[in-house]
């Protein structure tokens, strides 16, 4: 008979460091809402952050590993019981829901589609509950070590949630976790013991700061899948990125922001609109450099992913590429107002105003995150987007909306360089560049 030697209980508390979006297939707010309860509470199904965490240990459902499998008459149950992750709802830790609004382009950048989302704004709180079972014939350092690295992969950014991960959706941090441990011998205190009571500190659990439970268990430090790219840029001008979902009274046009602990409005450029202006600068470099055609189509799908793609023998692929939400810092909002225009006859209306709310000026980072696939393709697209770094560093590459009147414009100076979270030779992903576009001419 296998018997349960040990039992172990972990509570993560966690913070969005990005929007999230988890959708309920729903369109009463929205074209798409996030996630509720029956009482209104935000929530992530258990489900969800199990997919997340097999598919960032690299196991199908088929195969064996610590979230259990099923493989036609064999298989086991999951070792790992994962709650929902439900968002804190009261005071100050109430998380804000902002509605976002999208569209698509065509090659023309010509709006083909308008739709809007629910999303959970940055900074909501939350509690991921883990309950942890070890058998007498498991081995007990796999199982911890795969829980180890599920939590350094959220602190990481490379287990990410919900939908639009690759466009800055999606990333977490463990600020405290909460452990403690039963085996027979402490049978009583195991049956007093309360994982899910809301006040943790006053439970039995012990308590660490992630970085102090990083250095204080030993735990062994595992490789990131993804290299990180960033470079700080200044705006030079104005940013126009539109939240059209303004309500009666407020500006026409108002860029996009986010509201933080202290109820002030950050503004922010969305990875996907970073996403469309970096795609056709490298979509405009690969034709300079003789790919034209379908070949360019390729490295673009390959690199930045495509979804009912019109190629043969193809249907989905996600993003080689991660582009982050970017926060812009020390930035005025400034109020700009002109006439109305009649969008018939293109005359000025009497009497009528158009009210914009802009931002001007600030500093943000752009920061990529490539996945560090075993071809090594990723040094090529690293030699791409050091092309594209230095179009925008020279004005080339503007970004969001009203770019014939000089918004989302960038500018770093000469000294300033990429940022990388590991040692990168630039030459070697020039040279891998080069040699990946040899093979398509």
């Amino acid at each position: 008979m296998n018997k349960i030697l040990k039992r172990k209980y972990y509570a993560l508390e966690i913070e969005l460091i990005s929007p999230l979006k988890v959708s309920n297939g729903q369109e009463i707010h929205s074209d798409s809402d996030v996630m509720r309860n029956g009482n209104g509470v935000l929530f992530i199904p258990g489900s969800s952050l199990a997919g997340a965490f097999r598919d960032y240990l690299g196991f199908s459902k088929d195969k064996e590993c610590i979230m259990g499998y099923a493989d036609g008459e064999k298989g086991y149950m999951s070792s790992v019981f994962i709650s929902d992750l439900y968002f804190d709802n009261k005071g100050q830790n109430m998380p804000k829901v902002s509605l976002r609004d999208g569209v698509s382009l065509d090659d023309g950048k010509i709006v083909s589609n308008k739709f809007d989302m629910e999303i959970i704004e940055t900074g909501a709180k939350g509690i991921i509950f883990l309950n942890i079972i070890i058998w007498e014939n498991d081995s007990k350092s796999n199982m911890e070590q795969s829980l180890y690295n599920i939590f350094q992969g959220i602190q990481n950014g490379d287990i990410r949630f919900g939908s639009n991960k690759t466009r800055g959706f999606g990333r977490m941090k463990i600020n405290n976790i909460f452990h403690a441990g039963f085996d027979k011998d402490s049978l009583y205190e195991w049956i007093g013991f309360m994982p899910h009571r809301t006040n943790l500190e006053n439970n039995i659990y012990k308590i660490e700061t992630y970085d102090d439970w990083l250095k204080n268990n030993n735990i062994n430090k595992v490789e990131t899948k993804y290299l990180k790219m960033s470079i700080p840029l200044k705006l030079s001008g104005g940013i126009s990125i539109r939240r059209y979902s303004a309500m009666p009274g407020e500006a026409d046009f108002e860029h996009i922001t986010y509201t933080d602990a202290e109820g002030e409005k950050i503004p922010v450029i969305p990875g996907s609109s970073w996403n469309g202006a970096i795609r056709a600068d490298v979509k405009e470099i690969l034709g300079e450099l003789g790919i034209q055609g379908e070949g360019r189509d390729d490295i673009l799908e390959n690199w930045f992913g495509y979804t009912d793609s019109k190629m043969k023998d193809k249907t989905a692929q996600s993003s080689k590429v991660v582009i982050a939400e970017s926060t812009i810092e020390h930035s005025r909002m400034l109020p700009v107002f002109r006439n109305k225009i009649n969008r018939f006859d293109a005359s000025t209306k009497d009497g009528a105003l158009y009210s914009e709310l802009a931002y001007f000026g600030g500093d943000t980072c752009l920061e990529f995150l490539l996945y560090k696939d075993q071809e090594k393709q990723y040094l090529a697209i690293a030699g791409m987007l050091l092309l594209v770094i230095e179009d925008i560093k020279k004005g080339y590459v503007a970004v969001g909306g009203q770019t014939a009147v000089g918004r989302g414009i960038f500018e770093a100076g000469e000294d300033v360089k990429v940022k990388y979270s590991e040692e990168i030779n630039e030459e070697d992903c020039s040279k891998e560049l080069y040699n990946l576009i040899e093979r398509y001419k």
